[in-house]
């Protein structure tokens, strides 16, 4: 594990054991995440985005249960922890923010003690005025106004966005290494939106936190992440740093996403907007070749037969057989 990696995820699989078989809903997936970095996680709904971070959490749902990999967090094996051990961990060295707020804060506690929540649970050493000098502090550094008046209020108290800083105050209280943030913006208006993501930029240059970011938003994306990682059905097709995925994608899959992002020509809208073609596929079912074959406008007849390997493409990877020596890339072109 290299020095400067805070978390390192290996060949993870994660199944749900079901009446009518194994859902194999992520499927092998590795990448790493350095000290200080912002990894964006994306795909549509249904990837494996969310699972990957519940996975990292270990809160994966039942019938849902991690049956191969490592998860390396500063080289300790997350997997190979009890529940009674991860939640030392959760809380206090991983962290995650929710999509919704009002389904994450509990509606008859004040904000001010779910902030003291986790300071109570993994910093003994603090008193309860400390504890709530802290959790002001939290508001404050939040930028939400009357921060010593907010801790004594509820959350239907709260506009959205104050609800969302309110749990990014949470996920902050015992300063993680790692942040998750779960689509954390889809539920704000465009303002509020840019808004929580300065917060997040400016949270990692002052604290030093790494970001996880799991979105579907490409706008999201290229504002506050470092590197990329692209999944379909459960696996990771490409991975390198924002500045080369969204200008020379290498993967059909990312290829497609950025043309479905609508865009202004001369001052006018597309008339039509791209559309990827065809149904994600059902991982219920046992699949030979690229999963992304039925749907990939380059697809030829041996993508349909033979799983693509992981090839290194200029700093990244990309899992995709024209990258591969073995074929004819004429073929492919």
């Amino acid at each position: 594990m290299h020095e400067n990696t805070l978390l390192e995820v290996n060949n993870l699989r994660t199944h749900f054991f079901l009446e009518k078989g194994v859902l194999k809903a992520i499927d092998g997936i590795s990448f790493r995440v350095a000290k200080g970095e912002t990894l964006a996680l994306v795909g549509e709904s249904g990837c494996g985005k969310s699972l990957t971070a519940a996975s990292i959490m270990g809160l994966v749902p039942s019938p849902g249960k991690v049956v191969d990999g490592e998860i390396l967090l500063n080289g300790e094996d997350l997997l190979q922890k009890t529940q009674k051990e991860m939640r030392q961990v959760r809380g206090s060295r991983i962290t995650m923010i929710f999509q919704e707020p009002m389904t994450a804060l509990n509606p008859v506690f004040t904000i001010g003690w779910q902030i003291m929540e986790p300071l109570r649970y993994h910093r003994k050493d603090l008193t309860k005025a400390e504890a709530k000098e802290r959790a002001i502090e939290l508001l404050d550094l939040l930028r939400i106004p009357l921060p010593r008046q907010r801790f004594h209020e509820y959350p239907h108290q709260l506009s959205g966005g104050m609800r969302q800083r309110v749990l990014i105050a949470m996920a902050l209280a015992c300063d993680p290494d790692l942040l998750i943030c779960d689509e954390p913006t889809t539920a704000l208006d465009v303002t509020v939106q840019a808004q929580i993501l300065d917060l997040l930029l400016e949270i990692k240059e002052k604290l030093g936190t790494s970001i996880i970011m799991i979105t579907h938003d490409l706008g999201v994306v290229r504002e506050i992440a470092d590197r990329v990682a692209i999944m379909y059905a459960g696996k990771i097709v490409e991975e390198n740093s924002t500045h080369e995925v969204f200008n020379q994608p290498r993967h059909p899959y990312t290829e497609a996403l950025l043309n479905s992002v609508p865009r202004i020509v001369q001052g006018e809208r597309q008339e039509e907007l791209y559309q990827i073609p065809g149904m994600v596929p059902n991982l219920l079912k046992t699949h030979q070749g690229c999963l992304f074959a039925p749907r990939c406008d380059y697809a030829k007849e041996l993508c349909f037969g033979v799983t693509p390997e992981e090839h290194l493409v200029l700093g990244g990877l990309v899992a995709c057989r024209r990258y591969s020596e073995e074929v004819d890339l004429r073929e492919l072109n």
